[in-house]
């Protein structure tokens, strides 16, 4: 393991997997999908001075409890950066129309690239996960629940 949780798939050599990484699946409890916009999860934590995470891919997992479903909210996106507001979207997102529903639902996400930002520094940033603009609500029986998992490379730009 390279860092807490996250699984390095390098192999000796090199080889199409050198330096690529996946991240344990992260499964997020209703309560934090119903706070994703004021509180967003990190999913990859930054690399540090120098270093620029490059997200290949999410894969995401709803998992409908079978009570109650989530109501309202926004759609859910990985970040690069500290907060979804001002941050570069890098996977395109999981729409409300999933996490509203009734339906147990896989979504894999090809990242897409964030670009560069004028006057925006890529390095020692986070990947996190976060509802655009509107918190969800509902799911009084607190049994929903979001999977994430993301395959990534590493940068180091020194």
């Amino acid at each position: 393991m390279s860092q807490s949780g996250i699984a390095n798939l390098s192999q000796s050599g090199g080889g199409s997997l050198a330096n690529m990484h996946l991240t344990a699946p992260q499964t997020l409890t209703a309560a934090q999908i119903r706070s994703l916009n004021a509180s967003p999860v990190t999913l990859i934590p930054a690399g540090g001075a120098n270093v620029q995470i490059n997200v290949i891919a999410l894969t995401y997992i709803f998992k409908y409890g079978g009570n109650n479903a989530f109501t309202n909210g926004s759609n859910i996106s990985a970040y690069i950066g500290n907060a979804v507001s001002g941050s570069l979207n890098v996977a395109g997102t999981i729409s409300t129309t999933v996490m509203t529903g009734t339906l147990n639902t896989c979504t894999y996400k090809v990242a897409t690239s964030p670009g560069t930002a004028s006057g925006t520094n890529m390095t020692n940033l986070p990947v996190i996960l976060g509802a655009s603009s509107a918190e969800y609500a509902g799911n009084a029986a607190d049994d929903n629940t979001l999977t994430v998992q993301v395959l990534y490379y590493l940068t180091n730009l020194s």
